[in-house]
């Protein structure tokens, strides 16, 4: 999809309004992570340990106004799409060694939680 978005854009919105390649890429890595990560958020919620989650939730919702805002004046547009994406990237990591661990049994602490 990445590929023929400059034609879907133009096509949706015209000629008027051009949109980077940067940024598509970026929105297709973000979805592609983020339905995959979905699949272990999806395990954690049923089997009640959420406490990590919503710390996870809080503090990357603190963090990515300003990362959002120091690399959109680095990269633009693209910038503020890719601080949620590093964030979301970050957030996967621990959820998914969070699976790992309740599913080999080794989880202690907030892990279990």
């Amino acid at each position: 999809m990445v590929l023929v978005s400059p034609y879907v854009y133009k096509f949706w919105v015209g000629q008027d309004i051009e949109i980077p390649m940067l940024l598509s890429a970026i929105l297709a890595f973000y979805t592609i992570w983020n339905t995959f990560r979905t699949i272990f958020i999806y395990y954690l919620n049923g089997v009640g340990v959420i406490k990590l989650q919503v710390y996870l939730v809080l503090i990357s919702g603190l963090l990515n106004v300003p990362l959002a805002i120091g690399l959109a004046r680095i990269m633009g547009t693209p910038g503020v799409i890719l601080s949620t994406t590093i964030l979301c990237i970050i957030c996967g990591i621990i959820e998914i060694i969070q699976y790992k661990k309740l599913i080999n049994q080794n989880a202690k602490g907030i892990w279990m939680k």
